[in-house]
C-alpha cells in the first residue's frame, strides 16, 4: 500500500512539473508574459471562435516611445526594469480573459476576446494614461516613459480575411499614432 501511495505522489509530482514547463515554455524570460508561440495559438483561436460566434475580436499593438533612448541613457538594465513594470501595469489594466504578449523587444500585443472597439477604446486609452503618470524611481530624478497603441476590431464594422491582415491593421494603427505624435491610442480605420 505504501508504494501506490508514493507512486501516486511521484505521478502528482510529475503532472505538477509538467505543467510547469509546459507554462514557462508560454512565457517571456524576462516579462513573465507569453510569448509569441503562445499569442500565435491563442490569437488563432480567438478569431476561430469569434467567427464561429458571430462575436467581436479586438486586438491591439502597443509600443513604448522612445525606447532605444532610455537604453542608450540609462543603460539596458534600467530597460529592463521598464519593459518588467509596463507588463505588470498592462496586465492590471486588462481583464483575466485579456492575452498580454511581449511580441519582442519593447513591442507588446493585447488580444480582446468578444470585445468591441468601445470597450478596448476605453482600455487602451486608460493603459496610455496609466503609463504616462508612471514614475520610475529607480532611476535617479525619475523618469517617465510613454506608449502608444493602434487596435483593430474584427466582426464589428469591419472583418478581416485572415490574422495576419488583422494584427496588421493593429499595426498600421499604431504606425498611425506614433506620426500623430505618440502618447496616444488609435483605432484602425480603412482609407476611404
Amino acid at each position: 500500500l505504501q508504494v501506490v501511495d508514493d507512486l501516486h505522489d511521484k505521478a502528482a509530482h510529475l503532472e505538477n512539473r509538467t505543467k510547469e514547463l509546459e507554462e514557462s515554455n508560454q512565457r517571456d524570460a524576462l516579462t513573465g508574459l507569453y510569448n509569441r508561440g503562445h499569442l500565435d495559438e491563442f490569437l488563432e483561436n480567438a478569431f476561430k471562435v469569434a467567427g464561429e460566434r458571430g462575436e467581436p475580436l479586438s486586438v491591439a499593438f502597443a509600443d513604448l516611445d522612445h525606447f532605444k533612448s532610455v537604453n542608450d541613457t540609462h543603460g539596458h538594465q534600467v530597460g529592463d526594469q521598464i519593459l518588467v513594470a509596463t507588463a505588470k501595469l498592462l496586465e492590471k489594466n486588462t481583464r483575466s480573459a485579456d492575452l498580454v504578449a511581449r511580441y519582442g523587444g519593447e513591442e507588446f500585443i493585447l488580444v480582446f476576446p468578444g470585445s468591441d472597439k468601445a470597450l478596448v477604446a476605453m482600455i487602451c486609452e486608460r493603459i496610455v494614461k496609466a503609463l504616462a503618470s508612471e514614475k520610475y524611481d529607480f532611476v535617479e530624478d525619475g523618469l517617465s516613459v510613454t506608449i502608444s497603441i493602434g487596435y483593430a476590431t474584427h466582426g464589428e464594422e469591419m472583418s478581416f480575411n485572415s490574422i495576419d491582415e488583422f494584427v496588421n491593421a493593429a499595426d498600421t494603427a499604431l504606425y498611425t499614432a506614433k506620426m500623430e505624435g505618440r502618447n496616444r491610442s488609435v483605432e484602425f480605420r480603412k482609407a476611404s
